[in-house]
């Protein structure tokens, strides 16, 4: 609801258009993308969306902005927590869209464990919502963000390449077991809030996107506008998280067990949890929220489990 007020405040006429004639889906394709002109440096606050008031200041507090000015430009800024907080192409004067940093932003991660003997803890940051986790530490060259469980149990590394030229952001992310015990149930889910073309100097989607998924690999979210009265099609764009290595352990179809993964479509009343059930299901429309949610199982004491995902701009 917050969301939709903002949108009508903003532009109350595009808001009774898009209410009138709706919208019908793009079909947006993704592929495999070589690298391009990239430019990474510390970030300020001058260089980020100003956070909105309700979300917590250090979840949301800008470390690194990576930018190009290839194919119209496109700037993806993360955090000092390691949320990708803005996800802006184009990215120019007169084609300038954002879409993640809109309204209240949900990007992160969440990583659920057991003890052996004790009960399941769950360790989430997505942005708005935090709990479980100590203090992160920034590095440079590569861009990386470290931090722990709040119980020291588990330590999760985050480095972020940025390729220009594709639109892309890869996330490799290394979760290590650093309790000196066995830990069980392990998950590690990656969930974001795909809000496709709702911001930026030309935004028009009012957070209204379609989303789809495959079974297993990728999350998509995109947009596209038929106005009847002005017989005018509006193409929008489209952006995609998805699961680049280690491969799948079992190509049965329905298999979510260690070593698997899978991906979610979700409404907003599951934001924390490693359990979100699976998508199957056609095309939907609306705000909604997509994740990736890994199945890693056991590790032993000093074990780790490397996991690299992908956010693309279509």
């Amino acid at each position: 609801m917050t969301k939709l007020i903002q949108a009508t405040r903003r532009h109350p006429r595009r808001w009774g258009v898009l209410l009138v004639f709706g919208a019908i889906a793009l079909v947006l394709g993704s592929s495999l993308l070589s690298t391009g002109d990239v430019t990474a440096q510390p970030d300020g606050p001058q260089q980020g969306q100003p956070p909105p008031s309700d979300i917590t200041p250090a979840s949301v507090t800008p470390f690194q902005t990576f930018s190009t000015n290839t194919d119209l430009g496109t700037r993806v800024v993360v955090s000092t927590h390691g949320n990708v907080i803005e996800f802006n192409s184009p990215n120019t004067a007169g084609a300038d869209y954002e879409h993640i940093g809109v309204g209240a932003v949900y990007e992160g991660y969440s990583v659920c464990y057991t003890p052996i003997g004790g009960t399941r803890i769950t360790a989430y940051d997505n942005a708005s919502q935090e709990s479980g986790w100590g203090a992160a530490t920034t590095l440079t060259g590569p861009v990386r963000v470290n931090r722990s469980t709040s119980d020291g149990r588990l330590q999760l590394n985050q480095t972020f390449t940025f390729n220009g030229q594709g639109k892309s952001l890869t996330i490799k992310m290394v979760l290590k077991n650093t309790s000196g015990a066995r830990l069980d149930d392990i998950r590690l889910r990656r969930l974001v809030d795909f809000d496709v073309d709702s911001g930026g100097d030309n935004q028009w989607a009012f957070y209204q996107n379609w989303h789809s998924s495959t079974v297993r690999d990728s999350v998509s979210a995109w947009n596209g506008w038929y106005e009847a009265a002005l017989a005018d099609y509006k193409e929008g764009h489209g952006m995609t998280l998805r699961h680049l290595t280690p491969p799948m352990a079992s190509l049965t179809p329905r298999y979510y067990g260690p070593g698997s993964h899978y991906t979610t479509i979700n409404n907003f009343s599951d934001m924390t949890s490693c359990f979100p059930p699976p998508s199957n299901a056609p095309p939907s429309y609306g705000d909604l929220t997509e994740s990736l949610v890994h199945v890693i199982g056991s590790l032993n004491a000093g074990a780790s489990k490397t996991i690299t995902i992908q956010y693309l701009r279509d």
